[in-house]
């Protein structure tokens, strides 16, 4: 079940290329969402633009889910990824990553990609900010 749902949401971001005729771009969510099968559980790199918090709580509220639009590294637009930030840092990520929105320069993000099952049971490939 975990590789049909891993397929799909792998698939449905492929298609979305196809139709626009452009590669995923390296550093980018596109990029990741295509290539998640063969990195989930390493750390990548994403090129943040903005960084929002969501009302999304995960894990008994353990992590802050942002919502965070990539670009590459020539600064396309790369699509958008959820990154979950841990409590105590989130000083740190707000100081570092939320200055981005509204930037012309990007600023690199490294965390570790993984399928997230939500409470509510939908799987999605996201970033976790190591601990």
């Amino acid at each position: 079940m975990k590789r049909i749902l891993s397929f799909i949401i792998a698939f449905s971001s492929l298609a979305a290329f196809s139709q626009s005729g452009k590669i995923p771009e390296p550093n980018t969510a596109y990029y990741w969402f295509v290539n998640s099968q063969n990195k989930v559980g390493e750390e990548v790199t994403v090129n943040l633009k903005s960084a929002v918090p969501t009302s999304e709580a995960s894990l008994a509220n353990q992590y802050i889910c942002f919502e965070c639009e990539t670009v590459s590294d020539s600064g396309n637009f790369g699509g958008k990824i959820k990154v979950l930030v841990p409590p105590w840092k989130i000083n740190e990520f707000l100081k570092n990553y939320c200055p981005a929105s509204g930037s012309d320069k990007p600023i690199p993000l490294n965390a570790q990609l993984t399928l997230f099952s939500w409470r509510s049971g939908q799987m999605e490939y996201l970033l976790v900010v190591n601990q």
